[in-house]
C-alpha cells in the first residue's frame, strides 16, 4: 500500500527527469527535484517550494512503482547540479530562486509580469488631474453601509497609474466601476481614446461587454461618448500583429487568467497602453499553472495604502480613507482596489451569507447553516435550499430538471413559419439558459458533469450528444473560422429554412450554425463550475460527489455559490463533502506577490 507521503509522478514529469539525466548525467536527487518541479507545475503551482518535507516524500509512477526518494543531505548538494542555475543571465532547464526551483519556462513568465507591472507603475499619470467636480456627477455623495465609496476610489486611482486592480466579489459593482471609469478617462482625454476589452472566454467577452452598453445607457448624457460596445477573448486579441493603438486595454474576470497568458499578454502590450484587470480574487483560479490574480491582489483587504495615497485620494474624491487602511504597502498595493460592499448580497442575504462563510472557511457556519436549510419544494421562496440526496439517489434529481427547464422545452417545441421571428425566438430560448443551471463539481463519476449530462438528456426525452431540437451544447475549443470560442453556449432549434441549427447568442445578434460545422462541441444541461466563471444565473443547482476530492476546495464551492442570483439549491449525497471541502483552500505557489 501506498504512504500517505507518496507523489504520483505523471509520465510528463518522468520523461522530463529522464531527458535530463541523458543529456547531462546527475545524481538521484538531482532526477527527483526535475520531477517534482515538473509535477508541481501540472498541479498548478508556478514552482516548488524547497523544504524539509520533501525529505520525506515517496515518487511513484502511475502503477505505484516507486521512482525515486530525496536523499536526507540533498539541500547540501543543491548549488552543484548543472540541471539548474541561479543566475538571471545564464540559461538552464531550471531556474533556483531561494526557496522555489522553477522550470525555466515558468520562471520567465513570472519574470515579465513582474518587471512589467513594475515599469508600468513607474509611470506617473497624476499631472494636471482634477477628477473631484468629474467623480461628483458620476456619483452620489453619500457612501451606501457607512463604509467609502470604494468604486470612485477605483476611478480616480485607475485615472494616475498605466496599472490598476480591481477586485470585488458578486455584485460589488466591477462592471458598473468600470464604465464609469471609461467614461471619466474619455471625458478626460476629449473623448480620443481607443479603449478594447477583453476577456479570457467568449463567453466573459459577451457578457462584459452587453453590462457595460446596458449601464453606460444610464450615465449622464455627457459622459456617454465613444465608450466601447464590443469585447474579444485574450487569444484573438493577441493574434493581432500590433496592439500600440490600444490606449487602455480592459481585462475582465482576470482570476481565470494563467501565468503564460498573462506573461503573453504582458509581453505583447505596450507600455503606453493603460492595463486595468478586473475579477475576483477569491474565485477559482485558471484551469492551468499560476494564481495571478490571487498573488497580486494579496492583502488587498487591508488596503496597506501609502499616507501620500490617502491624502491624493482626499484631494481627488473628496473620501477620507479610515485609519485602518493605511500601511506600508508595496506600489501595486496603491493601485489595487477592493469593492466591498454588494449590491446584489446585502447582509441579509442567505446565498451572501453562504458565500461569506465559505469564502472564510467558516466550517461552523456552514455545517449549521446545513442543518437549518430547507428542503427543496418547487413552491418554495427561500433563497437557499438542500437537496439531500440518498447515496444514490441521483434521480431525486429528475422533477428538479424537468421542473426547471419546463418553459425551455415549451419554447424549444414552438414552430415558426418564416426568419422573420426565429431570431426572436431563439432569444427567449437562449434566455431560458439564464434562468436555471446545474453546476457540477467534477466532471467523471456518477455525480459528474459527464454523466449528468447524459442522464438530463434522457429525463428532457433527447438522445446523449445527438443533434435534436433542445440540445444544449458548449463551445470545447477555439473555433476563429466560426468566431465561436471555448465556453460558448448555444441551443439546436429546428429552424424553418435551415433545418436543424444551433443558435448562438453574440454581441451583434443570433448566429445560427449548421450542426455539421461544430465538431468541438459537449452538452452543456450540467457544466463544471470552473467552466461557469464568467456567467451569473437566476438559479443554480450546485451538485457534490459523495466522495471528497482534492478539487473540491472553498474556491470553487464559494465560485458555484456566487453564480446564482435569487436561488440556490445546495445537493449533497454526503454533506461531509461539502464540509471539508470548505476547510481547504487553494494554495498555489509561486513568486509573483508585490506584498511587503
Amino acid at each position: 500500500m501506498l504512504m500517505p507521503e507518496h507523489v504520483i509522478l505523471s509520465d510528463l514529469d518522468i520523461a522530463f527527469a529522464d531527458m535530463l539525466q541523458r543529456k547531462l548525467p546527475s545524481d538521484d536527487d538531482a532526477w527527483c527535484l526535475a520531477a517534482l518541479t515538473s509535477h508541481a507545475y501540472q498541479q498548478g503551482h508556478a514552482c516548488l517550494l524547497l523544504s524539509n518535507a520533501l525529505n520525506s516524500l515517496v515518487l511513484v509512477n502511475k502503477e505505484g512503482v516507486m521512482k525515486g526518494r530525496l536523499s536526507a543531505d540533498w539541500s547540501q548538494q543543491q548549488m552543484r547540479c548543472h540541471w539548474w542555475t541561479t543566475s538571471e543571465t545564464t540559461q538552464a532547464p531550471l531556474v533556483w530562486q531561494g526557496n522555489r526551483l522553477y522550470l525555466y519556462r515558468a520562471w520567465q513568465d513570472e519574470t515579465v509580469i513582474r518587471e512589467q507591472i513594475t515599469q508600468r507603475l513607474s509611470i506617473n499619470q497624476t499631472t494636471d488631474l482634477v477628477l473631484l467636480p468629474l467623480l461628483s456627477q458620476l456619483f452620489e455623495q453619500t457612501s451606501e453601509n457607512d463604509t467609502p465609496d470604494w468604486q470612485a476610489i477605483a476611478c480616480a486611482l485607475a485615472c494616475r497609474s498605466q496599472m490598476t486592480i480591481i477586485t470585488g466579489g458578486p455584485g460589488t459593482g466591477k462592471t458598473t466601476t468600470v464604465v464609469k471609469l471609461l467614461a471619466l478617462l474619455q471625458k478626460i482625454h476629449h473623448a480620443s481614446l481607443n479603449i478594447q476589452l477583453a476577456a479570457p472566454t467568449g463567453k466573459a467577452a459577451t457578457r462584459i461587454a452587453d453590462a457595460i452598453q446596458n449601464t453606460a445607457k444610464r450615465l449622464p448624457q455627457a459622459f456617454q461618448s465613444k465608450l466601447p460596445t464590443q469585447a474579444q477573448t485574450l487569444h484573438k486579441l493577441l493574434m493581432q500583429e500590433s496592439l500600440a493603438g490600444i490606449d487602455c486595454l480592459i481585462v475582465d474576470e482576470a482570476s481565470m487568467i494563467d501565468l503564460p497568458m498573462m506573461a503573453k499578454l504582458m509581453r505583447r502590450l505596450p507600455l503606453s497602453t493603460r492595463l486595468i484587470l478586473l475579477g475576483d480574487k477569491d474565485q477559482l483560479a485558471s484551469v492551468d499553472a499560476g494564481a495571478v490574480l490571487g498573488q497580486l491582489c494579496e492583502g488587498a483587504e487591508q488596503g496597506n495604502y501609502h499616507h501620500e495615497t490617502i491624502a491624493w485620494i482626499a484631494a481627488q474624491t473628496g473620501i477620507t480613507l479610515p485609519n485602518a487602511y493605511q500601511g506600508q504597502g508595496s506600489q501595486l498595493a496603491q493601485q489595487t482596489i477592493m469593492l466591498r460592499y454588494s449590491h446584489r448580497f446585502d447582509g441579509h442575504s442567505a446565498i451572501g451569507q453562504w458565500a461569506t462563510a465559505v469564502n472564510k472557511q467558516a466550517v461552523a457556519s456552514v455545517q449549521s447553516y446545513w442543518q437549518n436549510l430547507p428542503d427543496w419544494s418547487e413552491t418554495s421562496p427561500d433563497a437557499v435550499q438542500a437537496l439531500r440526496l440518498a447515496k444514490n439517489g441521483v434521480q431525486q434529481l429528475q422533477p428538479i430538471i424537468q421542473h426547471a427547464w419546463h418553459k425551455l422545452q415549451h419554447y424549444v417545441s414552438e414552430q415558426h413559419a418564416s426568419d422573420s421571428t426565429t431570431d426572436d425566438w431563439a432569444l427567449r430560448c437562449l434566455g431560458q439558459l439564464a434562468e436555471f443551471q446545474l453546476l457540477c463539481a467534477t466532471r467523471e463519476g456518477p455525480w459528474g458533469v459527464s454523466a449528468m449530462n447524459q442522464r438530463i438528456a434522457h429525463w428532457l426525452g433527447l438522445t446523449p450528444n445527438a443533434w435534436m431540437p433542445g440540445r444544449v451544447v458548449m463551445i470545447t475549443r477555439n473555433n476563429y473560422t466560426l468566431n465561436l470560442m471555448n465556453g460558448d453556449i448555444g441551443i439546436c432549434l429546428l429552424h424553418p429554412t435551415k433545418g436543424i441549427s444551433v443558435a448562438f447568442q453574440t454581441t451583434a445578434g443570433i448566429r445560427w450554425i449548421l450542426p455539421i460545422r461544430l465538431s468541438q462541441v459537449e452538452d452543456a444541461f450540467a457544466m463544471t463550475v470552473h467552466k461557469s466563471q464568467g456567467s451569473e444565473f437566476t438559479r443554480v443547482l450546485l451538485l457534490l460527489p459523495q466522495q471528497d476530492s482534492p478539487i473540491l476546495t472553498k474556491e470553487l464551492i464559494y465560485t458555484g455559490i456566487t453564480r446564482a442570483k435569487q436561488q440556490l439549491i445546495i445537493a449533497c449525497p454526503n454533506p461531509n463533502t461539502l464540509f471539508s471541502g470548505t476547510n481547504k483552500a487553494i494554495n498555489r505557489l509561486g513568486g509573483l506577490s508585490f506584498a511587503q
